[in-house]
C-alpha cells in the first residue's frame, strides 16, 4: 500500500508527464497553471490534438516499459528493477476484509482490543451483565487464549502493551486500579503501585522505562519508573477525568483529552512540562472529548467528540484545528493504519467506518451489521484488524484479515485512481525499467 508522500509523488509525476505531452505536441504551455490544462488541451484538439490524445500518449508508453498504476499482480522476474521503488508493495488492504473463522468465543461483548507492538499477542477486555469485567490474552500464532493471572479491578476500562510486548498493563475501576501481567512468566508484576481512582488511560513511554497512568480523580495523570515503580515528581494535573491519551511515534510528546475545557493537552515527556500553543478544543454544551490518537509519522492528531462535529483534526506544528469529515456520530475511539492511510472509528448507533486519511473520506463501512463497535486495533503487520462489538448474544471479537499478500514471486502495483481534466482521463502509470 502507498503512503501518502507516495500519492503525491506519483501525482506530481503525472502532472508532469501530462505537460511533457503537450509540449510534444507543439503547445506552449509557458507559464499556463495546471488547472488551464484542460482548456489548453481542447483549443489545441482542432489542430490536430484530438481529445483523449494525452490518455493515448500515457497508454503507447506500455512498450517502452510503462506499467498502471492499478493494483496489478506483477511478477518480479519480468520486472526486477520495480520493485525496489514501490514500499509495501508485497500486499494491499482488501476492504472490508474476512473475518477469522476458530476464534474463542467469549459469549459476551467485547469492550476494547489491543494488538500488541511485534503482533503475537491480542489482548481485550471482556463484559457481561452476569460475568462482570475481565480481561484475555491470545495468541496470534494460532489465536488461542492463553493463561493470565486473575485479578479484579471491576470494569477494565484501559490495555496498554509495553513496546518490547513483554509487559501489559490493566487498569479499572476498582481494587487497586492497575495490574501488570509478565507475559513471559505468565505472572503479575511486583510491587505495582496502587491507583486512587478509576484508570481511564495508559501509555509506556518508547523506551519501557516508565508508564504513564490517566485517572478520573486527581492526581489524573501519574508517572511511575518502572524499575522500581516510584513516582516521578512534578507532573502537572489536568480539568476533569482523563478521557484518552497518545504518544507521539518519537515519544517526545503525550497529547490528552479530558473532561473540561480546554479538553486537550500535550505535555513534553523531556521533562513532564505542557506544551504551549496547544488549543482549545470548540466545544460547548454538553458534551466533551473520548479519545484521541496520533497518525504514525506525527503529523496530526485526532479528537473524538461526544457531539458534532465529531470528529476534529489538530495539526501537530501549529495546532491549528479542522473538521476534517462529516460524520452520523459520537467517536468513542480511533485507530490508525500502521501508515496512517486509513483511521478505523465506531460511530454510535451506526456501525464503524473506514476513512481514507489521504482524501479524507469515508473508504468504507465495516461489516458489523447493527452491532455496535466499540474499539479497534490494527496488528502492526496490517495483515489483521480487530474490532470490538457489543452484541446481543454471542462473542463480540471480530477479527478481519484486510491485507493480502503476493504470492512468491511477484507483487502488486499500488492502486491510484484515474485523473480526469475536462474530456481527458490519465491513469497513473510508473516506468518499470
Amino acid at each position: 500500500m502507498t503512503t501518502i508522500a507516495d500519492k503525491l509523488q506519483l501525482t506530481l509525476s503525472t502532472k508532469n508527464a501530462i505537460k511533457q505531452a503537450l509540449i510534444d505536441k507543439g503547445a506552449d504551455v509557458g507559464a499556463v497553471p495546471f488547472a488551464s490544462y484542460p482548456a489548453l488541451i481542447g483549443g489545441l484538439s482542432s489542430g490536430g490534438f484530438p481529445i483523449g490524445t494525452v490518455a493515448d500518449w500515457k497508454l503507447d508508453q506500455s512498450s517502452e516499459g510503462w506499467l498502471p498504476l492499478d493494483g496489478s499482480l506483477v511478477s518480479e522476474a519480468d520486472w526486477p528493477l520495480l520493485k525496489p521503488l514501490l514500499p509495501n508493495s508485497d500486499g494491499y488492504y482488501d476492504w472490508p476484509g474476512v473475518g477469522l473463522t476458530g476464534l474463542p468465543d467469549f459469549g459476551t461483548l467485547i469492550a476494547l482490543v489491543k494488538f500488541s507492538p511485534n503482533g503475537q499477542f491480542l489482548a481485550l477486555a471482556t463484559s457481561s451483565s452476569s460475568a462482570g469485567q475481565s480481561y484475555k490474552v491470545i495468541r496470534t500464532s494460532d489465536w488461542a487464549e492463553i493463561n493470565v493471572p486473575a485479578f479484579s479491578l471491576g470494569f477494565i476500562s484501559a490495555l496498554e502493551f509495553s513496546p518490547d510486548s513483554q509487559w501489559l498493563a490493566v487498569g479499572g475501576s476498582a481494587g487497586a486500579h492497575l495490574a501488570v501481567i509478565d507475559l513471559s512468566a505468565g505472572s503479575l508484576v511486583p510491587n505495582t503501585p496502587s491507583i486512587s481512582s478509576d484508570v481511564k488511560a495508559l501509555v509506556f513511554t518508547n523506551d519501557s522505562q516508565q508508564l504513564i497512568v490517566g485517572a478520573q480523580n486527581s492526581p489524573r495523570i501519574q508517572v511511575f519508573n518502572t524499575q522500581d515503580w516510584s513516582q516521578v515528581a512534578g507532573v502537572p494535573d489536568v480539568n476533569g477525568s482523563v478521557m484518552d491519551f497518545s504518544l507521539t511515534p518519537d515519544g517526545q510528546q503525550l497529547a490528552i483529552v479530558h473532561w473540561y475545557a480546554p479538553f486537550f493537552v500535550v505535555l513534553n515527556t523531556s521533562d513532564w512540562s505542557l506544551q504551549s500553543g496547544t488549543p482549545s478544543l470548540p466545544l460547548t454544551g454538553n458534551t466533551h472529548a473520548q479519545c484521541c490518537d496520533y497518525s504514525p509519522d506525527g503529523s496530526y492528531v485526532v479528537v473524538g467528540i461526544y457531539t458534532s462535529p465529531y470528529l476534529l483534526k489538530i495539526d501537530a506544528y501549529d495546532w491549528s484545528i479542522t473538521s476534517p469529515i462529516s460524520l452520523s456520530g459520537s467517536v468513542s475511539s480511533a485507530a490508525h493504519s500502521p501508515e496512517g492511510d486509513y483511521l478505523v472509528l465506531p460511530i454510535a448507533s451506526s456501525g464503524g467506518v473506514v476513512i481514507d486519511t489521504y482524501a479524507w473520506e469515508v473508504f468504507a463501512d465495516l461489516p458489523i451489521g447493527t452491532d455496535q463497535m466499540r474499539g479497534a486495533s490494527f496488528s502492526p503487520s496490517k495483515e489483521y484488524l480487530a474490532l470490538a462489538l457489543s452484541r446481543g448474544s454471542g462473542s463480540g471479537l471480530v477479527v478481519l484479515n484486510i491485507f493480502t499478500l503476493a504470492p512468491e514471486g511477484f507483487f502488486y502495483l499500488p492502486t491510484l485512481e484515474s485523473i480526469t481534466y475536462g474530456n481527458v482521463t490519465v491513469q497513473p502509470m510508473i516506468k518499470g525499467e
